[in-house]
């Protein structure tokens, strides 16, 4: 085992020969963790795990035991140990850990409904699907017997379980199962026995497929076959009837997909005068709050006199309030002139530093309040496209990283750049081998982050990531999905977004650099 030579050594040499590990394999043992130590101290050593690499040998798992050895006085002279190789026994054991692991797996994963059970009808094993189709994925039943799980359990099946662990076969192409709601499943059905190595059964395995949805297919063809039985019986009709009363029945295709090709106009035409509405609405409601922010502004700049600070207080609250539910209206505006189809396009001239510096003046007091560290890195890039709704994008996205980052640090950077050098989140969503330059941005903070599973929902329109904090972070729910629809429907490119949450966030977006009157 240690790969010592024959001729006895001291033992101050032995550990140039091997080198001994916790049964972990990596862990060395320290010389109080040697048996032959241990026993040597006057400890009786039982069942300890070991395992020794020799110098010159393959690894072996022990087990060793020992105890001291005593003169007549009761002083400790020696001690003796016995080393038992267990290394076979140790890999079958891993490997058959392995086998049960892999059944257990493949048992739990398969798309049919699988439940196995020792000779107790004890639950071992059970598929995901079998918890599904039982309406079980609540209950935790591995280790239950079945019949707790069912305990109104019908005596049929109660006899099909004696047959199995009997060591026969039962099975059903199609049986009536009845829940606990009265509702009736249809199932198909095997029982069969599992035997251990000895050649005794084990247990049961029990193999069922809910065909509640293709037995009602069928009974429905059956009646409808049974039907059309009826009235070749009842009707004696000639080839000519017969050719009319298809005829009729494509008439009434006809007509009926006319119907629904009416009933879709109307909807859709129905789902074009609620964004009418809404955006007629919304102007309607801008007048007053026009009048409601700009006098605000008058009192506050004291044209009518001196206020205290309370009415200072107030007033300011008016006015933020107002500017909060301006913003919302012109969203709303926005969004159902887009799903309207009915926004404006407009094509310019002009470089994008300029936008980015407008949106940044719009932040700056923001940014100087929360004492941020701001950074724009923008490449002079010469644009084609709708400035006002580039602007509002950029500025969105600003407003959005720098109301989330409590400290830290807010990036703006833009570059021009080809379809073969976009970022590579971005590259799939323009067509290979397109022509002409795009203009890339990016957004970076420092901020709270998103949480993973709040990814899917953070293009979605009203979609509130930090409920439960509404007073902290304000907001609509709406200036991502607008964000979105902008870059995409109008500006002809394409968002992402990547987020650590705790750490901030990164968005992204690309846009042809000119666009035309054609591609608008």
């Amino acid at each position: 085992f240690h790969g010592l030579p024959e001729e006895a050594l001291p033992a101050e040499q032995w550990a140039e020969y091997y080198d001994l590990y916790l049964p972990d394999g990596k862990t060395t043992l320290s010389k109080e963790e040697v048996p032959l130590y241990r026993a040597l101290s006057g400890e009786k050593v039982t069942d300890a795990e070991l395992m020794i690499i020799p110098k010159e040998g393959q690894l072996r798992t022990l087990i060793a035991n020992g105890q001291p050895l005593h003169d007549s006085g009761g002083k400790i002279v020696g001690a003796v140990v016995t080393m038992h190789d267990i290394s076979g026994v140790k890999l079958a054991t891993e490997e058959l850990r392995h086998s049960h692991d892999l059944m257990r797996y493949i048992i739990e994963h398969t798309r049919s409904a699988i439940a196995v059970h020792d000779r107790d009808l004890k639950y071992i094993y059970v598929s995901q699907s079998y918890l599904d189709d039982y309406k079980l994925k609540e209950q935790d039943i591995i280790g239950k017997h079945h019949y707790d799980v069912f305990p109104d359990l019908p005596q049929k099946w109660r006899d099909v379980h004696k047959k199995a662990l009997a060591g026969e076969v039962s099975s059903a192409e199609a049986d009536p199962y009845e829940r606990e709601d009265g509702s009736v499943e249809w199932t198909r059905w095997e029982c069969r026995p599992w035997y251990e190595a000895d050649g005794a059964v084990g247990g049961i395995i029990v193999y069922t497929e809910v065909i509640t949805e293709h037995k009602k297919a069928e009974d429905e063809l059956k009646q409808y076959r049974d039907h059309l039985e009826e009235l070749i019986l009842e009707r004696t009709l000639d080839v000519e009837e017969t050719q009319n009363a298809l005829l009729n029945l494509l008439d009434d295709m006809n007509i009926a997909k006319e119907q629904l090709e009416a009933a879709n106009e109307r909807l859709q035409g129905l789902d074009r005068m609620k964004s009418m509405f809404v955006a007629s609405m919304s102007h309607e409601l801008r007048t007053p709050l026009n009048s409601i922010i700009g006098f605000s502004s008058i009192l506050l700049e004291g044209w009518d006199g001196e206020i205290n600070e309370v009415q200072e207080d107030n007033i300011r609250r008016i006015l933020r309030s107002g500017k909060h539910l301006l913003s919302l209206i012109n969203d709303v505006i926005d969004v159902s002139k887009i799903e309207a189809g009915t926004i404006a396009f407009n094509l310019e001239e002009f470089d994008f530093q300029e936008v980015c510096r407008e949106a940044e003046s719009m932040v700056q007091a923001e940014i100087e309040g929360k004492g941020l560290d701001f950074r724009m890195e923008v490449e002079q890039v010469s644009m084609r496209t709708d400035r006002r709704r580039l602007f509002q994008v950029v500025l969105n996205l600003l407003t959005n990283a720098i109301k989330f980052t409590g400290k830290g640090a807010v990036r703006l950077k833009g570059r021009v750049t080809d379809r073969e050098h976009i970022a590579e989140e971005l590259a799939h969503h323009f067509p290979a081998g397109v022509q002409g330059q795009f203009l890339e941005v990016t957004v970076e903070d420092s901020g709270i982050g998103i949480e993973q599973q709040d990814f899917v929902k953070l293009f979605k329109p009203f979609s509130r990531l930090h409920d439960s904090g509404r007073s902290r972070y304000p907001g609509t729910g709406l200036g991502l999905y607008l964000t979105q629809k902008l870059v995409q429907e109008i500006l002809q490119g394409a968002i992402t977004f990547t987020s650590i949450s705790g750490k901030g966030s990164t968005f992204m977006f690309a846009i042809p650099c000119r666009l035309t009157e054609n591609e608008n």
